[in-house]
């Protein structure tokens, strides 16, 4: 069986911890052993599916003829992989090259964008909330340039409304601040107006 690296799921792009451990030149088992070790928090980076249970979603390759299964992760998640493989610059450049290789052009330039590994380290997290009043809560090392970014071909527009300095080790901040917004939560790092008064407690 082919092994799928990047792979659509609910359409969402997810990149797949074979790939994670092959770039990063890790036993595949002992990257699900992050996983495992973590579980809550990569379960609390997951959105909500039917019947209000969360689940990472998982993929399956065939090697020395038999079947392994690994996870499919999201942008949250991937990075907070990496952050526990204590991953280097190169290693990044080496799986974005990597990912490019999996599709076209123009889809290897649209997931990057979407995986944002530019932004690891991270130093700040931010808050942003767009025309409809929705708002963000991400993570990055430049704030202003990452929502520069979002807004490029966007309709609905995020203003920068908080930037916090990150005081623990890389996403935890972060983390810890959707899991107080939990209640509001719409979809990965989206949340309903609601969650401003949290925010701006936080700020």
């Amino acid at each position: 069986m082919k092994d799928q690296t990047v792979e659509i799921y609910n359409n969402e792009k997810r990149i797949s911890t074979f790939l994670i451990a092959q770039t990063f030149d890790r036993r595949h088992n002992d990257v699900i052993k992050h996983i495992l070790e973590y579980n809550e928090i990569f379960v609390s980076m997951e959105d909500f599916c039917e019947l209000n249970k969360k689940n990472i979603p998982k993929n399956r390759i065939t090697t020395k003829g038999r079947p392994v299964e690994g996870y499919l992760l999201n942008y949250n998640q991937t990075l907070f992989l990496l952050s526990l493989i204590r991953s280097s610059n190169k290693d990044i450049a080496v799986l974005k090259s990597k990912v490019i290789t999996t599709g076209s052009i123009v889809k290897a330039i649209q997931l990057i964008k979407d995986f944002d590994f530019s932004d690891i380290p991270c130093k700040y997290v931010y808050a942003a909330v767009d025309a409809r009043g929705r708002v963000k809560i991400g993570i990055s090392n430049n704030p202003i340039r990452r929502i520069k970014d979002l807004n490029v071909g966007n309709a609905d527009k995020l203003e920068l409304i908080m930037t916090k300095e990150s005081k623990n080790k890389r996403y935890f901040d972060e983390t810890i601040m959707h899991l107080e917004c939990s209640d509001f939560k719409i979809r990965s790092e989206w949340f309903t107006q609601e969650a401003l008064e949290i925010i701006n407690a936080n700020k």
